[in-house]
């Protein structure tokens, strides 16, 4: 039998924070939560986090805080492994106050 070593990830939701901040709200929380429970499901996968790109110093500062709270999420509160979740800062040129997560094959 060969081991199937494909990630079954999908429909991964979207981070959103509140205008000019990176806090994680309660529900960015359950959120993460639900991905990490995906996550332990689901060995072979890991996740990107992928923040917007943004115009301005002070906007790229932000962005980069907003993928670092939730990759810090995701590694400290859930516990899942580091290597497993993958900080992009700047791979779209979406909503700023939103981070996408996207699975990847491990």
């Amino acid at each position: 039998r060969v081991a199937d070593n494909t990630c079954n990830l999908v429909d991964l939701p979207s981070i959103n924070f509140a205008s000019g901040t990176s806090n994680l709200s309660a529900e960015n929380k359950a959120l993460l939560a639900s991905i990490a429970t995906s996550l332990r499901s689901n060995p072979n996968c890991k996740v990107v986090v992928c923040g917007s790109s943004a115009k301005s110093k002070s906007g790229q500062a932000l962005g980069q805080k907003r993928v670092d709270a939730i990759v810090k999420y995701l590694v400290e509160a859930q516990g899942i492994s580091a290597d497993r979740v993958v900080a992009q800062y700047a791979c779209s040129d979406g909503d700023p106050s939103v981070v996408e997560i996207r699975a990847e094959q491990r």
